[in-house]
Parts: C-alpha cells; structure tokens; sequence
C-alpha cells in the first residue's frame, strides 16, 4: 500500500501546476514532477497532445473487466542467458544485447540479437529494449508494486507490421529467503556505474529465464493502451503478467537509488475518456 500512496502523492504535487503554463511549439525536456510531469506533457508541445487526450492511454489497473491472454499468445524466444548493453537514457535504464570489448577488439555477444524475437499474436516480433519503472506503472486491482520491467517489441511481418507490443511483468519486495528474479542477481553492482544520463555499462550472462517461464505459465492481462511516456502513442497492444516476481529489498533498492520515482499515474479504463480532458480549458494565444 505504501507504493500505492508514493504514486497518490505525486500525482497530486504535480497537480498543483496543471493549467499553470501555456502549450510550448518546441519539443521539450520531460520529466515525473512538477511542471514537466505527466499532468503536463500534453501542455509541453503539440506532440505530446495525446497524452491528454488519448482514450487509449497507459498504464492501466488490470482489473477483471480486461481479458486474459490465452495460453501461447506471448512466446518469447530470447535465450536464457544474455551479455546485455544497460544505458540510462535520463528517465530509465533501457537494456539490449551488447557487443563485448576485447582487447581493443569488439566481438558480438555469442547471444545474438537475432534470437531476441517473440510470436505475438501469431506473428513475428523483434524485442526493441526492456526497461525498468520504480514504482510500478500499472496496478493490480489497484495495488502498486515496487518495480516493473516492460519489453518492447516490433512487429516484423504480417498485417501489423511496425506495431508495438509491450510486455509487463512486475515486481515485489519478498524476503531474503525466497526464490528472486535471478536476472537482477549482478545487476546492482552495474547499476552502480551508470549514475548519469547516457552511461553505458555491459553485464554479461544476465539471467532471462526466470522471466520467460514467468510469462510462459502465467496469465496475461491484454489491452490496447499506449506508450507510457511522451508522446503517448496508442495502438500499442499490451500484456501484462497477473503473478508479480520477487525481488531482494538490496536489489531494488539499487534500482530505486538510481531511477528515483518514474512512473506515470494510472489512467481510464480503455475506451473511456480521458482523465486530463477538460481540466485546463481552452489554452489561450
């Protein structure tokens, strides 16, 4: 509950400087907070309107009003170990297979992007990056988690072609004793490295498995959402995992250290209004 306040809190600070400052031409810097929060992108430039005005926004609470992903919807073929590139981008850490310098020699991961692919819906996607939020973007009936890992795929063929699809898996603080995510096992030390804006950083042998079986064996809730940062693009079909993973309080906490807070407030339900439409009026010339 205390992540679900976080999120309350900060949707309120920001509200404060909502209709304060008129629509800029420019494309913007963005931020969580303030003036340049997620109550303000759609203010920010003309490119960022629908993040005011979409009826197809994200995150979501995925309540039971929203469908579950049959079995095999989501396939992901990555492998169950991978040498990955993580850069702080200045909003998140964005991973992706890496190329390992040697000896002044660069030489590929030996687990190539080619095999960072999913069968979606029946057809052929190419994992963009994963990424991290602290705290969690969506809600499970109505409760926050402490972290979500969101992984960003291409469709590269059939009607669809170019589409996103995004999976979501969240997840919580458990204790020291249970079985964690093992892909964050070295990924603390890492984070440790990339403290600013364009840091780049290789860890290799990240374990992928634990998150492959957890997408494979458990339900998927589906829906047409968006991007969940500027400039909140719809049409992005998502599939969010219904069993939160566990993480050891250390490792998050590395995550935490680094990203701050980065989550943008839970939206309406699919379809409906949006929640920022008509708050500000008309802005004047």
């Amino acid at each position: 509950m205390q992540f679900t306040a976080l999120l309350l809190l900060a949707t309120s600070l920001t509200a404060v400087n909502a209709c304060l400052y008129p629509r800029s031409t420019s494309q913007p810097s963005w931020s969580y907070t303030g003036a340049t929060g997620p109550l303000k992108w759609h203010t920010l430039s003309p490119e960022f309107a629908t993040c005011g005005t979409g009826s197809h926004q994200s995150p979501v609470d995925l309540t039971t009003s929203l469908s579950v992903a049959p079995a095999g919807t989501v396939v992901q073929h990555y492998p169950a170990h991978s040498d990955l590139k993580f850069f702080n981008n200045g909003h998140t850490v964005e991973a992706e297979p890496a190329a390992i310098t040697t000896n002044s020699r660069v030489r590929r991961s030996r687990h190539t992007a080619d095999k960072f692919t999913a069968t979606i819906d029946g057809e052929l996607h190419e994992l963009l990056q994963f990424h991290f939020h602290t705290p969690s973007e969506h809600t499970l009936h109505g409760r926050s988690y402490p972290l979500e890992a969101h992984f960003v795929h291409r469709a590269t063929s059939g009607p669809n072609n170019g589409s996103l699809a995004v999976v979501g898996v969240m997840f919580d603080i458990a204790s020291p004793n249970a079985r964690h995510a093992g892909m964050f096992h070295h990924l603390a030390p890492a984070l440790r490295e990339i403290p600013h804006k364009e840091d780049t950083t290789v860890v290799q042998s990240v374990e992928l498995q634990s998150v492959l079986d957890n997408v494979a064996k458990h339900g998927l809730v589906r829906y047409s959402g968006s991007l969940t940062t500027p400039p909140c693009d719809e049409k992005v079909s998502w599939f969010v995992s219904e069993a939160p993973m566990a993480i050891d309080g250390a490792d998050w906490q590395a995550f935490s250290d680094l990203l701050g807070f980065n989550s943008r407030f839970t939206q309406g339900p699919p379809g409906e209004g949006n929640l920022l439409e008509g708050e500000c009026g008309e802005d004047e010339d």
